[in-house]
C-alpha cells in the first residue's frame, strides 16, 4: 500500500516530522503511552517515563498527544489504550490523568473525550501477587 508509512522517531518531534516529510493530516490516532518506568524499552536514550519525575512523565505524554491532536484533521478521532499503574505506593488514574491535563492545559483546542471502554483482557499472563488484584482489563479511551 503506497499510502502507508512506518517512520521511526521521538513522538516529541511529532509535528516537526510531519512537516520535513510533508505528511497529510492525520485521520486516525492509535496508541498506547509507555506506562512511565515500568518498561525500559532496549536502553533507548532519553525514552518517556525512563529518568523522569511522574509529572515530567505526564507533561511529556500528553505534549505529544496534543501534537497528535495538531497533525490531525479536525474530525480525526484518537483511540488510547492505557492503564492505571502504581507509582510511590499509590495508583495512578493514568487515563484520566492524560484526559485532565490535556483539558487543563489546552482547554477546548485539544481532544474531547467521547467515551471510555473497558477492555476485558480474559487471557493473560500468570500471576501471583499477596495483597493484590490481578488486572485483567484495560481502558480504551475514544477522543
Amino acid at each position: 500500500m503506497s499510502w502507508c508509512k512506518y517512520i521511526v522517531g521521538d513522538s516529541r518531534n511529532l509535528e516537526v516530522v510531519f512537516k520535513s516529510k510533508r505528511l497529510r493530516a492525520a485521520d486516525l490516532i492509535l496508541s498506547s503511552p509507555p506506562y512511565f518506568n515500568l518498561l525500559n524499552y532496549d536502553n533507548a536514550k532519553n525514552q518517556i517515563g525512563q529518568n523522569q519525575t511522574y509529572d515530567e512523565y505526564l507533561l511529556d505524554v500528553v505534549n505529544v498527544f496534543q501534537q497528535c491532536y495538531r497533525v490531525s484533521k479536525p474530525d480525526a478521532t484518537m483511540w488510547l489504550v492505557v492503564d492505571t499503574i502504581r507509582h510511590s505506593g499509590k495508583i495512578r488514574a493514568l487515563p484520566f490523568e492524560i484526559t485532565s491535563k490535556l483539558s487543563e492545559k489546552f482547554g477546548k483546542n485539544t481532544w474531547n473525550l467521547k467515551d471510555v471502554i473497558v477492555w476485558n483482557k480474559g487471557k493473560n499472563i500468570p500471576w501471583h501477587s499477596k495483597g493484590r488484584f490481578k488486572n485483567q482489563f484495560e481502558y480504551v479511551l475514544f477522543f
